[in-house]
């Protein structure tokens, strides 16, 4: 005949949080395990359609009319001075000076001589074309204007590579790079663990084979990849746990490490040597009486069952006995 003995205490949840780092040093010591250095490159090429707008027409040009309606002091006006009418800035061709203004009705009627000065569009296009306007003269008060009409100005747009363009397949580039690299580093680690976080990238090439500004509807973006990362061996991880929490124990107590209660690994810190991985590590389990199964079965045998349950509650301290025969 024969039983078996079940023994249940309540719980003491021992938890332990600490760093651990993964060396590629082969010289390891205490917070240290061995860790396995992985590389990859990747180099891939992406079509771009070019979205950019240039307009290559002409610049307006004309003649404007310029009188002091504010004092009775001349004014300089420099040449490349920003004259704007409606919203469209001109620049002045000359330098001129603006003559002193003349009044007459008490000063409520501006006499004041004009004086010419030639200006020219900031930018290409017909909406540059102005007749009869009013322009306000950059750094001049608003009563010192002038006044004219433009012409010339045409509007001929046509498809260029942007900054923008160039950014957004370089994005799509390394996206999908560093996919296929994290991809082909697991693959290499093998049974080794690998934290996505700690897989870092580093650019080593990326070009296109046209100019930013230059016209063209298509264009061919280049970008190479180099990824690495530490992997590591889980079950170093556990034993690195296991032996902490082995430090929380007092006297007469075993650690019991439930199946589910894997440690919880946090990324810290991969040096720029490729050297070493820092982690954090959470580890948890509970403390239980360390019985010695051989000692107690002799101590109950030849006991009844209700002894022997007794018995056992008494001095283990078990929060209960069941006892199948």
């Amino acid at each position: 005949p024969k039983a078996t003995v079940t023994l249940t205490f309540p719980a003491k949840l021992l938890t332990e949080t600490f760093i651990l780092s993964a060396k590629t040093d082969p010289n390891i010591g205490e917070g240290i395990i061995g860790g396995n250095l992985l590389t990859v490159e990747r180099t891939g090429t992406k079509e771009i359609t070019a979205t950019g707008k240039k307009d290559i027409g002409t610049k307006a040009s004309g003649t404007i009319n310029v009188r002091n309606c504010e004092d009775t002091n001349s004014h300089p006006l420099v040449a490349g001075t920003k004259a704007t009418a409606g919203g469209k800035v001109f620049l002045t061709a000359s330098t001129v000076t603006i003559p002193a203004g003349q009044f007459s009705g008490g000063g409520t009627i501006c006499n004041s001589v004009a004086v010419a000065v030639g200006v020219s569009a900031s930018e290409a296009g017909d909406t540059y074309n102005l007749t009869g306007a009013n322009f306000t003269l950059s750094g001049l008060p608003s009563r010192i204007s002038g006044s004219g009409s433009t012409s010339g100005g045409t509007t001929k747009q046509i498809t260029v590579l942007s900054q923008t363009d160039v950014n957004a397949a370089y994005d799509e580039l390394k996206t999908q790079l560093t996919l296929d690299g994290t991809n082909e580093l697991k693959g290499k680690a093998g049974s080794q663990a690998v934290i996505d976080e700690a897989i870092k990238s580093a650019i080593s090439e990326q070009k296109v084979d046209k100019e930013v500004g230059a016209q063209t509807e298509k264009a061919t973006a280049t970008l190479a990849l180099g990824l690495f990362t530490i992997a590591f061996d889980q079950t170093a991880v556990e034993a690195a746990a296991k032996d902490k929490l082995a430090t929380k124990l007092e006297d007469g107590e075993q650690l019991i490490i439930p199946s589910d209660r894997k440690p919880t690994v946090v990324f810290k810190e991969l040096t720029d040597d490729k050297a070493l991985l820092n982690m954090e590590i959470t580890a948890t389990g509970y403390a239980a009486p360390d019985i010695d199964k051989a000692a107690l079965g002799r101590e109950v045998n030849n006991k009844s069952a209700s002894d022997a349950e007794s018995f056992l509650q008494d001095k283990y301290g078990a929060e209960s006995v069941k006892i199948e025969i």
